[in-house]
């Protein structure tokens, strides 16, 4: 559904292929999100993820990402038979990126998903989904919608570094402000969490997410696939030179006792730091399907 913009130099093309389009991985009760591993093939190391609620496995969310989804998407939803799960905005790219048509479609597929009362989890990482807040907010007094913002640094330099064209960290953090004050739960995913380049934000990232409105939180530790190795340390050498060992060494926590242990530590610090703010870490509220309407008049056109 969603395109990928292109990338701003030569590595950024390279991040997008490491952290997903999104960087937001999905957030789940076991604590063991696969958003990452289909995002880009990272090598599986459940021990060191912290996610709060794992994307709903709804097969919908396939149609999502071919041509003409919402004709797709209304088809399926009034398919004789169709049994409703939540569906996820945001699996394989934000649904919330530059791109005038791209947010007219979000928007077309949450009145419709509206019109039939069907839930609905988002995950993004721009301020562009406040353009939604009206509908946002009818979806959620029914509890049908939650969503989930990343945040990776609270320094503007290192996020343009990380994600080149995204929204900044003070629009990430007005954006949960916003949602939260709308009262649609919101929880914080601090992703990509890359040792030493912005691991020791965690803490404030965490207490500054609590504060602008958030009620759950997670993070998802950079575990280096070995096919995206080279690149990787490309990245580093350019920024940074000097580090570029250590943090290429702990990013590759499936093969190195040390880099475990440097992950175990990181998990220990999300843990003792939710438990002080009083974010939870065992998922967002439950969405409700017992409303769901199997067959609403089509709020779309053809084409």
């Amino acid at each position: 559904m969603f395109i990928s913009h292109r990338s701003t130099n030569k590595h950024s093309g390279f991040l997008r292929q490491l952290f997903g389009p999104t960087s937001t991985p999905t957030m789940a009760q076991s604590f063991t999100s696969p958003r990452l591993q289909q995002q880009a093939q990272l090598c599986d190391a459940p021990q060191i993820k912290k996610p709060v609620r794992r994307h709903c496995h709804n097969p919908v969310n396939a149609l999502l990402d071919k041509s003409q989804p919402l004709q797709r998407l209304a088809r399926e939803l009034n398919r004789p038979g169709y049994h409703p799960t939540p569906i996820t905005l945001g699996v394989k790219s934000d649904p919330y990126r530059v791109n005038d048509k791209q947010l007219a479609t979000t928007r077309q597929i949450l009145e419709l998903l509206l019109a039939h009362k069907h839930p609905v989890h988002i995950i993004t990482k721009s301020h562009l989904i406040v353009k939604d807040l009206d509908i946002l907010t009818q979806l959620a007094k029914q509890r049908l919608c939650t969503v989930e913002l990343c945040l990776h640094t609270m320094d503007s330099h290192l996020s343009r570094k990380i994600e080149p064209r995204t929204s900044s960290p003070a629009a990430r953090l007005k954006t949960i402000s916003r949602l939260s004050g709308a009262d649609i739960p919101v929880a914080a995913m601090v992703a990509p969490l890359i040792p030493v380049v912005n691991d020791a934000e965690m803490e404030a990232l965490l207490t500054a997410a609590q504060q602008a409105g958030a009620i759950a939180a997670g993070y998802e530790y950079l575990n280096l696939p070995t096919d995206l190795a080279g690149e990787f340390d490309l990245w580093l050498q350019r920024h940074y030179p000097e580090q570029a060992e250590r943090i290429f060494h702990l990013s590759q926590a499936n093969l190195s006792s040390s880099a475990q242990e440097f992950a175990r530590m990181v998990q220990q610090r999300f843990q003792l730091c939710c438990q002080k703010l009083g974010l939870s870490h065992g998922g967002l509220p439950v969405l409700d399907t017992s409303f769901f309407r199997p067959t609403q008049p089509s709020l779309i056109t053809s084409g």
